[in-house]
């Protein structure tokens, strides 16, 4: 995998740094700061992630920057949203510049709904959303446990949970008590 700002038109303050390797992350920086991770395997992209430490004012600053850029990069903004929504949205006691973040998302993901989006990260939603379907079926008290929409299809409806699921869930936290 090469990654030069040589291949992205438009790529002014944008540096794009590879650390080596067929599995190093590769790393997009906008004026010397980190912004967006890009996860290889092993020599393509298959994941990214904005920076998890970044203010909400930062990340819509790096999402407007990265619109502009051309040649692939672009359609890698709405996974790294939906990673970074995913994952934060997963993590009990966010501080308050986190909750902030997280809470940008789903307008910056409303703004770029006319950006392309991989291939390889669109066939990872629809995975991602048939395994949630598919353990929900059976698990419909674990609803709480999807982080983010993306997650599940558009349309979809949870099916409610039964007074019997709800009571094997409280046995089995009982039973994994210390």
């Amino acid at each position: 995998m090469r990654f030069s700002a040589l291949s992205f038109r438009t790529l002014e303050s944008a540096t794009v740094r590879h650390s080596g390797g067929p599995y190093a992350s590769v790393k997009v920086l906008l004026g010397g700061r980190e912004v967006l991770y890009l996860y290889p395997w092993p020599y393509r992209v298959v994941s990214a992630c904005f920076v998890y430490t970044l203010t909400a004012n930062e990340l819509r600053f790096a999402v407007d920057k990265l619109r502009t850029v051309t040649g692939g990069l672009e359609g890698w903004i709405v996974p790294a949203l939906e990673w970074t929504q995913k994952d934060l949205g997963a993590v009990k006691n966010l501080t308050p510049v986190r909750r902030e973040l997280l809470a940008a998302i789903p307008a910056l993901l409303e703004s770029c709904r006319d950006l392309p989006v991989s291939e390889v990260w669109r066939r990872h939603r629809r995975e991602t959303q048939k395994a949630w379907v598919e353990h929900l079926r059976t698990h419909p008290e674990e609803i709480s446990e999807v982080t983010a929409p993306w997650m599940l299809p558009d349309g979809y409806d949870p099916p409610l949970p039964t007074s019997k699921s709800l009571r094997s869930r409280r046995r089995r936290s009982r039973s994994s008590a210390p």
